[in-house]
């Protein structure tokens, strides 16, 4: 009964098995019921008893364990590769069934006894018989399923096959003693091999059992594993199913930000153009008025306002223009006019402007160049315009008596304009925001200064068309430098694309 548990435990094993582990679990089977065979005969010879001394020949005794075993393994493999049929099943049992019979009777021929053994052929018919009629449901069960109760059957039908063989081929043994027969000097005694047997057997069994229980828990937590890792590709399924669902809302919120973005950028261009032109209309009339070109206006006071008309439309000419050219920037439609220029004759040019506003301001504007020319390259209209805009911010935001410095060098092959100012200054955190379209650093000078905030980031736009940089050194209560970094060389395609699409993806960011 152990061994034929053990039998079909381990063919139970096959099911759950890859590769070469298939073989050796059927190996494993076949041994183990070949064994079980083979203890079960000889210890049952123990409860032969014809009066007369029996022992056994080794060779024929191996041989009947070997043939078990090796029929037994036919068997299994017969019945394992055809376990979609269960005429196939059928016939591994039925092998198998031979194979209880090979052994016993290879068995009973090693048998040394002195009489004469004679054999009853109906008897011989029937064990066969029994042996195959009992192994066929035995394979059935053991290749149909791993329940308990299909395990237990299974065992139950190879144990009745193995004893109803051996009974009734006992029961067809008759024996007939012969004094004149001498037995073998070196036979082995019956009982000495049967206990020999059966406790060889017993190990071995417990062995495969033990194994075939170590081999189902490591597959129990193979199945746990897998199904720990299925649930782990679930949820990263799931996971990446609401990655893919937020990724197509971020690209259709980025789709919708960058349509609002050109909505936008359109609708300050169309507006900044039809403000132009009757805002131009109101500075003529309001200069024409001043000038008294068609008479005297009569009251002094009329020609003081249209002075005041000419210069608040010149001043909101100027805001106008600059919301142009940030659309310009942003939208890429800005062209440069790339020539060779002079920069120190820009930058005495920008300081003779804006010294008027500084001493406006009561500050000192100053500027520092070298003593031979200095070469630059770019759209000079606009590389002036950065100068005007960061000398106007310095002066916007540097207190009365302070200093201001329009500095002209070169450096690692590149053309530097730097304004420095002992003005209020920016922190770290502040440059950012100040460096944003329409952005100034808080509420405060918001209110204490006048601008919409686009001349420094309209620089920063403008440096980087050209293929430069801008950067801004600033310490709070100290002051604030700004470098704009220009190449040597005309801005190439490649710079003004760069340039374009960061701008972009800031808008639409």
């Amino acid at each position: 009964m152990l061994s034929c548990l053990t039998t079909v435990s381990l063919i139970g094993r096959v099911r759950d098995a890859h590769g070469w582990i298939v073989q050796a679990w059927i190996g494993g089977a076949a041994f183990v019921a070949g064994s079980g065979t083979w203890a079960t005969h000889f210890v049952a010879i123990l409860g032969y008893a014809p009066g007369l001394s029996i022992g056994f020949d080794i060779e024929r005794t191996l041989i009947s364990a070997l043939a078990a075993i090796a029929l037994s393994w036919v068997a299994f493999l017969v019945a394992l590769r055809h376990s979609t049929s269960r005429a196939g099943i059928a016939a591994g049992g039925a092998i198998l069934g031979l194979a209880i019979s090979t052994m016993h009777y290879v068995g009973v021929s090693g048998l040394d006894i002195a009489a004469h053994i004679t054999w009853s052929r109906d008897f011989v018919v029937a064990s066969v018989i029994s042996s195959v009629a009992f192994s066929v449901p035995a394979m059935l069960l053991m290749t149909s399923g791993n329940s308990l109760s299909r395990r237990l059957s299974g065992t139950a039908a190879l144990a009745i096959a193995i004893m109803a063989l051996h009974f009734t081929g006992m029961t067809a043994m008759s024996i007939a003693p012969d004094p004149r027969i001498v037995l073998p000097q070196n036979m082995v005694p019956g009982d000495w091999i049967a206990v020999g047997i059966a406790i060889t057997t017993a190990t071995i069994v417990i062995i495969a059992i033990t194994i075939s229980l170590v081999d189902r828990r490591l597959v129990l937590r193979e199945k746990e594993e897998a199904a720990r890792l299925r649930k782990y590709v679930s949820q990263l399924e799931e996971s990446q199913e609401q990655l893919r669902g937020m990724s197509e809302k971020l690209k259709a919120a980025l789709l919708e930000a960058s349509s609002a973005n050109r909505a936008k950028t359109a609708f300050l261009a169309q507006t900044s153009h039809e403000l132009r032109t009757p805002l131009n209309a109101v500075i003529g009339f309001a200069e024409l008025m001043e000038n008294q070109t068609f008479g005297p206006l009569g009251h002094p006071n009329y020609r003081e306002y249209a002075s005041d008309i000419r210069k608040s439309g010149q001043h909101l000419l100027g805001i106008i223009s600059d919301i142009l050219d940030v659309v310009r920037t942003t939208s890429g439609d800005l062209e440069l006019t790339t020539e060779e220029f002079d920069a120190k004759v820009m930058i005495d040019d920008v300081f003779r402007m804006m010294n008027i506003e500084a001493l406006k301001g009561h500050l000192t504007l100053t500027y520092n160049t070298p003593s031979g020319p200095v070469t630059a390259y770019g759209d000079r209209k606009r590389i002036k315009q950065i100068l005007i805009n960061l000398v106007g911010n310095a002066i916007k935001f540097t207190p009365a008596q302070g200093q201001i410095e329009l500095g002209l060098s070169e450096e690692n092959g590149m053309t530097v304009l730097r304004v420095s100012d002992t003005g209020i200054g920016m922190s770290a955190t502040q440059i950012p925001a100040a460096l944003e379209h329409f952005g100034q650093i808080d509420m405060e000078h918001r209110r204490q200064y006048d601008g919409l905030g686009i001349g420094l980031p309209l620089s920063k736009n403008l440096a980087e068309l050209h293929g430069g940089r801008l950067e801004i050194e600033s310490t709070p209560g100290i002051g604030t430098i700004v470098s704009v970094y220009l190449p040597h060389e005309a801005a190439s395609e490649e710079n003004h694309t760069e340039a374009e699409t960061r701008e972009q993806g800031r808008a639409a960011g």
